[in-house]
C-alpha cells in the first residue's frame, strides 16, 4: 500500500481535490481530504491511497525471478505516476499552496 500526503490548498479546495481524484483514477489510486489535529488546530491535506504490495517486503534484495522483477516495476511505475501528478498539482495550484 503506498500512501502519499498532498497539501491542501488555502482557496480552491473543491477544485485541488476533484482534480487530484479525476488524475489519481487514471492509475488505480484513490484521494481523500482528511482532517489532521495539530497544535495550532485541525488542517486540510489530501491523501492518496494506492493498493500495491510493497516488493521491499514479498522478497529478498537479490530475488531476480520474473515475479520479483515485475513487482518492482509496478512499483517505480507507481512512484513515478505520484512524483508527476505532485509536480502537475503543484504547477497547477501553486498560488494557493
Amino acid at each position: 500500500m503506498i500512501n502519499e500526503t498532498f497539501d491542501a490548498t488555502t482557496a480552491n479546495r473543491g477544485k485541488a481535490l476533484a482534480f487530484l481524484q479525476s488524475e489519481t483514477m487514471k492509475f488505480g489510486a484513490e484521494v481523500i481530504k482528511k482532517m489532521n489535529p495539530h497544535d495550532f488546530g485541525m488542517y486540510p491535506s489530501f491523501e492518496l491511497y494506492l493498493d500495491i504490495d510493497d516488493p521491499e517486503t514479498m522478497f529478498d534484495d537479490d530475488d531476480e525471478s520474473p515475479e520479483a522483477l515485475e513487482a518492482w516495476e509496478k512499483w517505480d511505475k507507481a512512484w513515478d505516476d505520484i512524483n508527476r501528478l505532485h509536480e502537475k498539482y503543484g504547477k497547477r495550484f501553486e498560488k494557493w499552496l
